[in-house]
């Protein structure tokens, strides 16, 4: 077990590593696109439970989100069920200095609504005719565009979809869609390749991303893309970082009516104990939990007490005592505010 638990720490700390240098470039590939003023598209389709997200998570986390922006959509309202079919993606295509990621995308008719009779022979087919031009339109208006598949075998898909079933966390990554496309694996498959054969062409190519093993998967997608825009490098600026004269009041502070947050401690769980008593019982099903968050609640003030403390608060001088300090490694002693003289409170009894 320990050795298992070595050897995934070591691949996870080897991803890390690689994604951070990715990351590095990312970053260049960005200022080049705002430096030289271009609009780049990145497609992403692929098997539902693939890893998209993920993919999609890896590129835009480390870029500004005001010029790399992600785009998913929801399914379209009546409204733009009326209208031409390209028409609700156009307003999210990218503007000088940006890089827009489709978290699925116009594709969606070759895919989805192929396979569950959303759409009618004839506007499928009308879609693989139009797709091809619509395309080269935004190519020859300069936009540059990558389009990517993500696949995986029906075995890692079935995993994946159980997973999302069993955690809570992941329980919104699934739909009834997805549920009813287990059955339909083959016809994804044979969907993929039709629309592989009338949209993949020089301006606007395919490429398919096993994902598999999704760390790896990420990580190819990632270099692929970089690769595929050359001489994209741009250095950064240079930066004066002189020393900055201290403020009066340079650490943070409130004025005497508002309060900082109660702090939130973090308590380990503690083992449980092979025979509990009755009267542990509580205790121990407290213990057994992966952790615990408490706060302190902060005790009701009367509205007399509460006038007051407002009346203090609107002076002009702001009261010195109020001003909170962060924690350090030693104990602190803190005064209490001179706002209103208060009994001093009894001390705690020892239990």
């Amino acid at each position: 077990m320990a050795g298992k638990l070595e050897k995934k720490q070591r691949e996870r700390e080897a991803y890390d590593a690689a994604l951070e240098t990715l990351q590095v470039e990312l970053n260049q590939l960005a200022r080049w696109v705002q430096n030289k003023g271009e609009r780049l598209l990145v497609i992403f389709e692929g098997r539902d439970a693939a890893g998209k997200g993920g993919a999609i998570e890896a590129i835009s986390s480390c870029l500004n989100p005001r010029s790399c922006k992600v785009v998913a959509l929801s399914k379209p309202s009546d409204r733009e069920r009326s209208q031409w079919y390209f028409q609700r993606y156009v307003q999210h295509l990218p503007a000088a200095g940006e890089i827009v990621l489709f978290d699925r995308s116009w594709y969606n008719r070759a895919g989805v609504e192929k396979v569950f009779g959303f759409c009618t022979d004839a506007e499928y087919a009308q879609f693989l005719q139009d797709a091809p031009a619509f395309e080269a339109m935004l190519a020859n208006a300069g936009i540059l565009i990558r389009k990517y598949y993500l696949g995986c075998d029906q075995e890692k898909q079935e995993k994946r979809f159980k997973e999302r079933i069993e955690n809570p966390i992941k329980r919104w990554k699934i739909s009834p869609i997805d549920l009813s496309s287990r059955e339909k694996y083959d016809d994804y498959t044979a969907a993929r390749e039709v629309m592989f054969a009338a949209t993949h062409n020089a301006s606007a190519p395919w490429t398919m991303v096993d994902m598999n093993d999704q760390k790896r998967g990420r990580l190819s997608l990632i270099q692929h893309l970089l690769n595929s825009i050359p001489d994209h490098d741009v250095a950064l600026e240079a930066i004066s970082f002189k020393p900055l004269k201290k403020a009066k009041l340079s650490i943070e502070h409130a004025s005497a009516d508002v309060l900082f947050t109660p702090e939130f401690t973090y308590k380990p769980a503690k083992p449980a104990k092979k025979t509990a008593k009755k009267s542990d019982t509580k205790s121990d099903t407290k213990s057994a939990k992966p952790a615990e968050l408490s706060a302190a609640k902060p005790s009701p003030v009367s509205a007399e007490v509460a006038a007051k403390k407002i009346a203090v608060a609107t002076k002009p001088k702001l009261p010195t005592a109020s001003i909170l300090k962060a924690k350090s490694t030693a104990p602190v002693k803190r005064k209490a505010a001179q706002v209103q003289p208060r009994k001093a409170a009894a001390a705690p009894s020892k239990r």
